[in-house]
């Protein structure tokens, strides 16, 4: 990943101001799970990214990232535990079902 300055707000936005939106952005997207606010801050990212002409790029990262958390969601249920919650295949009866 490089930086490469262009004419845009964002780019034009002191270091703390630019920041700041990013992080409120980040902050509220890990606040929530509603899928509509959710939706609306990829929306707001993915429009930050064009004004600032970096759509292009935001789109690569997205897609690595969605291929690394598919890679996640497909490994997570059989090396993961949470005190027994994952259930991968209930095989036979046990003791405390009975």
């Amino acid at each position: 990943m490089t930086y490469r300055r262009r004419a845009s707000p964002l780019h034009a936005a002191r270091a703390a101001v630019a920041g700041a939106y990013c992080l409120t952005l980040a902050v509220a997207a890990f606040a929530t799970e509603h899928p509509l606010v959710l939706g609306a801050l990829l929306v707001a990212v993915l429009g930050a990214g064009a004004g600032a002409r970096v759509l292009g790029d935001l789109l690569r990262a997205g897609r690595v990232g969605l291929a690394i958390g598919l890679l996640l969601a497909l490994i997570n249920p059989f090396v993961a535990s949470a005190n027994g919650l994952t259930v991968v295949a209930r095989l036979g009866s046990t003791a405390a079902s009975r």
